[in-house]
């Protein structure tokens, strides 16, 4: 059970000594305290750890209950997330729970993610020992203010949280992800530039325990809890597959606010109060919204776009021939004056060559902002999703 930093002062023999700030295995753990054994349990700021059965790596949260939230330190950043990363409009004031069950509009959904976001870190701090199975991406403008408030929420988790690269949680030698509640990944590049370790990431969300493989030690199994948090600039910084039940990606704001906003904004989450504060506030926070029961996800206009561009390139390109036909190549070759036309349509076949197939594929990929695959490739995909004929002397399909 790798930890880094100091756990605290633990009770050997009867007295008290402190545990060496460096990487700590479970089996060096086992010198400093008579407990037989060791888990890793979070547990809400109500709750004192009990060494009794068990040492408990997890020493609490950095942030306590007050009697009076003090919402001057509060407000801002609620407002902050409403408004900056879900984009809701102010003017719209509906019952939360009735949107579950009745969300039509954009104004309506993006409220919803409010909602659900901050009942997603209402169940970070109160329902640790229970895993969300969900993963925040933030994808916004340079500046809109995305790390300003997750800082606040590592702060609170301590050691526990963690602001990193993308790249330490799904390489090998991974003992970042070990003991932790909260991990923020930053600067997340585009799919295209990093790849996308999907399976891998699929697995930190949800499965129930995750091999850490230290360098030199063998790879040990540990119980995980850990909630993830995309940072980035790209909007294809996660896929979203059909069907899809993990990803959390509110419509942010177009455009940052004043440098006067800011400055207030992190003047107020850095007060040493507010962690506390905050915390407090998200234990009455109240609706329906149970970030773990409910099955489906908000899909927001970003969501909805990233899921068309989590699309394998091909399949994409063949569904918007399916569903709009003449249009969109016609449409495509306004793209492109020089592409020539000699395709043709009859009841539900396409007849055109193969360089013009291509051609229309790779004109299509420019405007998607898609990676342009190879022609044989394109071809043996198409072969999978359709009847592909290839006609003698002229290739045509």
């Amino acid at each position: 059970f790798p930890v880094c930093r100091e756990i605290e002062k633990v009770k050997k023999n009867g007295e008290v000594v402190k545990i060496p700030e460096k990487y700590l295995i479970g089996t060096l753990v086992q010198e400093y305290c008579s407990s037989p054994y060791i888990e890793f349990l979070p547990f809400p700021i109500t709750k004192k750890p009990d060494d009794s059965k068990s040492f408990n790596l997890f020493r609490g949260y950095n942030a306590k209950l007050v009697e009076k939230v003090d919402m001057n330190l509060v407000q801002p950043i609620i407002d902050h997330i409403k408004y900056m990363w879900c984009s809701a409009n102010p003017l719209l004031n509906v019952d939360p729970d009735t949107l579950i069950y009745n969300c039509n509009s954009d104004d309506e959904i993006n409220l919803l993610m409010f909602h659900t976001i901050m009942t997603y870190f209402k169940h970070i701090f109160w329902k640790p020992h229970l895993k969300t199975t969900k993963i925040l991406a933030l994808y916004g403008a340079q500046g809109i203010g995305k790390n300003v408030i997750t800082n606040v929420l590592v702060k609170i988790c301590d050691m526990y949280g963690v602001t990193t690269d993308f790249t330490k949680i799904v390489q090998k030698h991974n003992t970042m992800i070990a003991n932790k509640k909260l991990i923020v990944c930053n600067e997340v590049k585009s799919v295209d530039e990093r790849g996308s370790n999907h399976d891998i990431m699929k697995g930190r969300i949800s499965e129930e325990y995750q091999t850490v493989e230290p360098k030199g030690i063998d790879p040990i199994q540990v119980r995980d809890f850990t909630e993830y948090i995309l940072l980035s600039n790209n909007v294809n910084c996660t896929i979203i597959e059909m069907g899809d039940r993990r990803t959390l990606m509110p419509t942010m704001a177009s455009k940052p606010k004043s440098k006067e906003y800011y400055k207030k904004l992190v003047e107020i989450c850095n007060h040493e109060d507010t962690p506390s504060h905050l915390v407090t506030y998200l234990k009455d926070y109240q609706t329906k919204v149970d970030i773990v029961a409910h099955d489906s996800v908000v899909k927001t206009s970003v969501y909805k776009k990233v899921q068309k561009m989590s699309m394998d390139p091909a399949l994409s390109f063949f569904k918007n021939i399916q569903e709009s036909r003449e249009d969109f190549l016609a449409e495509l070759h306004n793209e492109n004056k020089e592409l020539e036309i000699c395709y043709l349509f009859s009841e539900n076949h396409l007849t055109i060559c193969e360089k013009q197939m291509y051609e229309f594929y790779t004109q299509f990929c420019k405007n998607e902002g898609r990676y342009v695959q190879k022609k044989d490739t394109l071809l043996a995909k198409l072969e999978d999703y359709s009847k592909i004929e290839r006609l003698a002397g002229n290739k045509r399909v």
